[in-house]
């Protein structure tokens, strides 16, 4: 099996809505981002995924918020599941030319359903 392709190797911009998968670990300590992961949808913490982001959005330069920058950064969304069970939604942007190095392109993870059907169901007593 080959290894995928960053998006720089291949030449490819990042697409809003589009899946990318994390190539290598990035960053280090609490905050780092590891390329492969314990599977969210594996009840018994065994099997591991490759982490996978979707672009919300590229945010241009000068933006206020999270585009105060001197680059277009895209902001991805990723979906881990919290000790509870429940799943979380994450948020982190990269300057366009290192999310490129990153990252290739990846299908939608199983995960992502399952947070959909969570958030579109009422939360459960308790106030979670």
């Amino acid at each position: 099996m080959t290894a995928p392709k960053s998006l720089a190797a291949a030449k490819k911009e990042p697409l809003v809505g589009g899946w990318y998968r994390l190539l290598e670990d990035y960053g280090s300590g609490v905050g780092a981002l590891q390329a492969e992961r314990i599977d969210p949808t594996d009840a018994d913490r065994q099997r591991r995924a490759p982490l996978c982001v979707q672009v919300v959005d590229l945010v241009e330069p000068g933006t206020p918020g999270v585009g105060a920058a001197d680059h277009t950064t895209p902001l991805v969304q990723w979906v881990d599941r919290a000790p509870s069970g429940r799943y979380t939604c994450h948020l982190i942007q990269f300057p366009a030319a290192r999310f490129a190095e990153l990252f290739a392109l990846a299908k939608e993870p199983p995960e992502w359903a399952a947070y959909v059907e969570q958030v579109s169901s009422p939360a459960p007593a308790g106030g979670d």
